[in-house]
């Protein structure tokens, strides 16, 4: 059921960004707790904008804080990949309200993947989120179908504190995919990608991408956590294997020996 109000505040978030200096209480006040709109509800688009009063009129209205938007995503899972300072309070909130903290999309990647995936980009932010979702419980071992867990996600994104965290709270640094990938085999195989940014980014300020820095920092915190340099895949290769194909430099490569 498309609720009209909540059609006119998206639209003001389209021409204004997500804080529009249009918004009123008004229009929040006019908001159906089961209305949806571009498959949002109104509880997911209240904690998007940082509003618990509104949120927590809605929810008290009987809004349900498992409704799924158009991805799939429960607000709690909505919420843990965004980067703005407000989703830490809308996590906790929905937290202490009983949201599911397993809650998972059709992929099998739960909160914590989604924390993972910018954690190295938001640090600070993502690894707050993290402890918010560990304390109440979310599963450091859920799995996508690709058979990777939140650890192996943090990887592209070389969020190494939250990797720290994920392994001090209890995630299995060897965990490996259907294919025998572990997280030390996932630093390689994104190495390339890496270097492709590293490349498109040349000559741009402030952007803190170096690829063999990268490389080496998720390396040697992964062994610091206990990543054993032994495994193979289901091809028998090992992630020593894995650096020499990526034509990582000899430095590096000579970590995993």
């Amino acid at each position: 059921m498309t609720d009209m109000a909540l059609e006119a505040l998206f639209k003001l978030i389209d021409e204004e960004g997500p804080l529009p200096a249009k918004l009123s209480p008004e229009l929040l006040e006019g908001i159906k707790p089961g209305g949806s709109y571009k498959g949002f509800t109104a509880l997911h688009l209240a904690l998007f904008l940082g509003n618990l009063e509104a949120a927590a009129r809605l929810h008290g209205a009987g809004a349900s804080l498992e409704a799924r938007n158009e991805k799939g995503q429960t607000p709690l899972l909505f919420l843990a990949e965004r980067k703005e300072p407000s989703a830490e309070e809308g996590i906790a909130w929905l937290l202490q309200r009983g949201a599911n903290a397993n809650a998972t999309m059709g992929s099998g990647a739960n909160a914590l993947h989604f924390a993972a995936q910018n954690a190295g980009f938001f640090p600070e932010h993502y690894v707050r989120i993290g402890r918010l979702l560990l304390d109440a419980g979310t599963r450091t071992e859920a799995r996508t179908k690709a058979g990777r867990t939140p650890l192996h996600v943090a990887i592209p994104s070389h969020g190494v504190e939250f990797m720290r965290l994920l392994v001090e709270r209890g995630a299995d640094v060897n965990a490996q995919t259907e294919t025998g990938v572990s997280p030390l085999h996932f630093v390689p195989v994104n190495y390339m990608r890496w270097r492709e940014l590293d490349a498109e980014r040349q000559g741009e300020e402030d952007l803190g991408l170096d690829a063999d820095g990268i490389a080496r920092r998720c390396i040697e915190t992964l062994l610091e956590l206990g990543a054993r340099k032994d495994l193979k895949t289901s091809e028998g290769l090992t992630a020593y294997e894995f650096a020499r194909q990526a034509d990582m430099p000899e430095e590096i490569v000579q970590l995993l020996r």
